[in-house]
């Protein structure tokens, strides 16, 4: 694959087949990855900051996510990168990850916009920690795969201050353990719920549209386990 430690560069345009582990690693800043084809692959970036990914067909991946933000140590930043307009299928793992496991980091102000994520096994987009904070993750759209297609987690802390605005789930819901993030304008059709909140406190929902849900609107527990309350 293509392995970018060093910044200003552009990778787009290539077919990149067969490479299980990394078909892009980018460990620097201000570089695009555009356009390009990979079939059983994955980008993955960390630690990188200001960097585009935009464009990118991503098929049948079968570790970790498709495209994956990751930072596991203090020393480093993950910051101001925007992805978008992605299309992945059929990701044996999870779709779109930004997270950290060092609670000292705040990867923050990276935008997630316009990507199209089908039948991942896991959940399509994946955010956790408590240095993710003040993201947008706006108008993606999400078919099929696993039942909980966005996942706020509190693994590692609670990400919090981050938005999502205008996404569209089908046939899936979001999954929020986590506080203090705003959810606007989005769309989920013919799942088990809408939103499926668990020890989740300080949420801002407005303008939501849940259509069928099969069980609820929203389920919510007021701990991590026992009573919950539907609506």
């Amino acid at each position: 694959g293509v392995f970018l430690l060093s910044g200003n560069s552009t990778v787009e345009d290539n077919n990149i087949l067969n490479i299980p582990t990394l078909a892009v690693w980018t460990s620097s800043n201000y570089n695009v990855v555009q356009n390009n084809y990979i079939d059983r692959g994955r980008i993955a970036m960390g630690p990188a900051s200001h960097n585009k990914i935009l464009n990118n067909t991503i098929l049948n991946n079968n570790i970790a996510g498709a495209i994956e933000m990751m930072i596991g140590d203090a020393s480093h930043k993950n910051d101001y990168n925007i992805v978008r307009g992605n299309h992945i299928k059929n990701s044996a793992s999870k779709g779109i990850e930004l997270y950290t496991t060092a609670s000292t980091v705040s990867p923050t102000g990276n935008i997630i916009s316009g990507n199209i994520i089908e039948n991942t096994t896991s959940a399509a987009i994946y955010v956790r920690g408590t240095g993710v904070k003040n993201n947008q993750l706006i108008n993606n759209t999400i078919i099929g795969g696993s039942p909980a297609q966005i996942i706020v987690d509190r693994t590692d802390g609670s990400p919090s201050g981050n938005s999502f605005d205008g996404n569209k789930l089908v046939g899936g819901y979001f999954y929020i353990l986590s506080n203090d993030n705003s959810y606007n304008k989005n769309e989920s059709p013919g799942a088990d719920f809408g939103f499926f909140l668990q020890d989740a406190r300080r949420n801002v929902f407005s303008n939501n549209k849940i259509i069928d849900a099969s069980s609820a609107g929203f389920r919510m527990y007021l701990t991590a386990a026992g009573a919950f309350m539907d609506y």
